[in-house]
């Protein structure tokens, strides 16, 4: 017994020195807070990093609260199918991860350990943007054994989860690339538009999508003018002195954040005169969304930041019109939504979103559906506020 013991303490010390070697070469990621952050073997993030933006999503587990939105927008959609989620990990700090990783080289060894779980640093639980999820009333252990592959609930989410950008992050015959064995319980939330560009373009692996996203050529240049639909309403939110020079171009792209502000406040003090107060963030000196901040139209995304180039989603501009309508002191009618889809709405958007179906500012987008987790464009952000502007005060 004790000879086999000196065995494999020896071979678990022989393995050690080359797997720790390999993840003592990686980096630190530059922002672990960006949606499209790469945790993995090569890419760690701090021992101290915390995310401060974190909501539950059910069975005591917290994320982000972008990804948590979006997660539970979308479980809404699978119960409405009929179809049921346990949630069985989201957030893990720095620690647990740790304490999760040792156990299980204690009990199967460091190779096998390796397969399935991520040293400290390296878990993308850590980033707040990952969720384990299974059928539910499966309880049991190891996760494998639940085979969620062959659920009616991977299915749909197979087909429907880049619609609300998660990605499956794991697939099995990648193993070579993402380190890790074939976890089909494993989702991580990228946003709906690189979600939906993996899935229309044949991407299954998130770190090939990174490198090609990192070497792909600058998309060809946009038309400059709006959609035909748009021209007439974009020309007169011009006319009007609305739209910053800024804005008067490339209207098809998604706008962002700190893009939608400037349209806040040049509405707003076009109308109310000129903002004089200031609320700062620790990721943008933009005066625009300062001066949004600080009649409260517009907030932070945790931890004092704002993400001003992050784009911005349909629900989210509802939310935003309302509140200009507010801090206008005219505000909007006061009416749930009738959306087909408004099941699929964020509850922290959803009175929003029924204020701006009301008042005929934001409309459907087809067969009566809000779309709430889309992203906004820029024309279609000037003509609301062009709606909102001529609203009788």
């Amino acid at each position: 017994m004790c000879r086999r013991v000196f065995v494999l303490l020896l071979a678990f010390l022989l393995i050690l020195p080359i797997s720790a070697t390999a993840y003592a070469q990686s980096t630190l990621v530059s922002d672990p807070y960006d949606i499209l952050v790469l945790v993995n073997r090569d890419n760690r993030l701090s021992q101290d990093f915390w995310p401060g933006d974190m909501i539950p999503v059910g069975n005591g587990q917290l994320m982000r609260y972008r990804a948590a939105n979006a997660f539970l927008s979308m479980q809404r959609s699978m119960n409405a199918d009929g179809l049921f989620l346990t949630v069985r990990s989201g957030f893990r700090s720095y620690e647990t991860q740790r304490t999760i990783f040792n156990n299980a080289v204690r009990n199967q060894g460091l190779a096998s350990a390796e397969r399935w779980i991520a040293r400290p640093g390296h878990s993308e639980h850590q980033t707040g943007l990952a969720v384990d999820i299974l059928q539910r009333g499966f309880t049991g252990s190891p996760l494998s054994s639940a085979r969620f592959q062959t659920t009616p609930q991977f299915a749909w989410l197979h087909r429907h989860a880049h619609t609300y950008g998660f990605i499956m992050r794991y697939p099995g015959e990648y193993e070579h690339i993402t380190g890790f064995a074939f976890e089909p319980w494993h989702w991580r939330y990228i946003g709906v538009e690189s979600a939906t560009y993996m899935w229309e373009n044949g991407f299954r692996v998130f770190e090939t999508y990174i490198e090609h996203r990192a070497a792909r050529p600058p998309a060809p240049p946009e038309p400059t003018g709006p959609s035909h639909w748009a021209v007439e309403q974009v020309e007169a939110a011009i006319t009007a002195g609305l739209v910053p020079a800024h804005l008067q171009s490339y209207y098809t792209q998604v706008i962002t954040r700190a893009e939608f502000t400037a349209l806040v406040v040049t509405l707003y003090e076009s109308m109310r005169g000129e903002i004089t107060g200031r609320s700062t963030f620790t990721d943008t000196d933009d005066e625009n969304v300062q001066k949004a901040a600080y009649i409260d139209v517009v907030r932070g995304v945790g931890e004092n930041r704002f993400a001003p180039e992050e784009g911005l989603s349909r629900e989210q501009a509802a939310v935003i019109l309302s509140r200009l309508a507010d801090a206008m002191d005219q505000p909007l009618p006061r009416e749930a939504a009738t959306f087909a889809d408004f099941d699929s709405v964020s509850d922290w958007a959803a009175d929003a979103v029924g204020h701006v179906q009301a008042a005929g500012i934001m409309r459907g987008v087809g067969d009566n559906n809000f779309a709430p987790q889309v992203v906004h464009t820029r024309e279609e952000a000037i003509v609301t506020m062009l709606r909102l502007f001529y609203l009788e005060w």
